[in-house]
């Protein structure tokens, strides 16, 4: 007669396999994945500019509200555009981060 844990053997062995498998498909889907870094965004948040610029997000703020710094609102977050945030400081003098 044969006892549950011998009968339990094939099944053990079929979970591992599947298990192997499973592992194996998510490796190589997280693999592909590429997460995209602040260096391709479009578009900037408050901080992520000020870190770019070397400024602290104060005065991020202060530069989009005196129009200094171009930005949009999208739902609850203001956003800066990379493009100007990399233009930025290649501007002539009149537009210089001076305090």
């Amino acid at each position: 007669m044969t006892t549950p844990a011998t009968r339990s053997d094939p099944f053990q062995a079929l979970g591992e396999a599947l298990q192997a498998v499973v592992e194996d498909a998510v490796a190589k889907a997280l693999a592909s994945v590429r997460v995209p870094s602040t260096e391709d965004a479009v578009m900037l948040s408050v901080p992520e500019a000020a870190e770019r610029l070397g400024v602290g997000t104060t005065k991020v703020k202060q530069l989009i509200a005196s129009g200094q710094l171009a930005s949009v609102t999208i739902g609850r977050r203001r956003l800066v555009p990379a493009a100007i945030v990399r233009s930025f400081g290649s501007c002539d003098g009149d537009r210089g981060l001076a305090s």
